[in-house]
């Protein structure tokens, strides 16, 4: 499959809360952190790929509010929680294949700056 394609046709919402809803199913399982999940870069842990859908959520709701010209400050605690596995990303050329290249910021920059920064985004 490609990242190209259009996963969502004239139903966009609908197949967000489809796919929102199943993952909350699937993670709320007993198991759910140390089942192994198969997905688009290989099969990863349920706590690994639990990281990355937050991360995902956390940074496309980044880039909604900017592009929807809202307030963009992302929370302290996530920003903090989010930067390890955006370094693990930002430090493997095949893990990062959904993101653009790291950008380098200035060591004094704020932490939310500095996790933009590696996934690819200028804030």
């Amino acid at each position: 499959m490609s990242l190209t394609a259009d996963l969502v046709g004239n139903d966009p919402a609908g197949v967000y809360e489809r796919t929102a809803n199943g993952v909350k199913a699937v993670l709320a399982e007993p198991d759910a952190m140390s089942r192994t999940c198969q997905i688009s870069s290989g099969p990863v842990s349920g706590a690994e790929y639990s990281k990355q859908l937050f991360l995902d959520t956390l940074i496309h709701g980044w880039d909604i509010a900017v592009g929807s010209g809202q307030d963009a400050k992302l929370d302290d605690y996530l920003i903090e929680m989010c930067t390890p596995l955006a370094r693990a990303i930002a430090d493997n050329e095949g893990y990062r294949a959904a993101f653009a290249a790291p950008i380098t910021v200035d060591p004094g920059d704020n932490p939310q700056t500095h996790l933009l920064g590696l996934l690819g985004r200028s804030g």
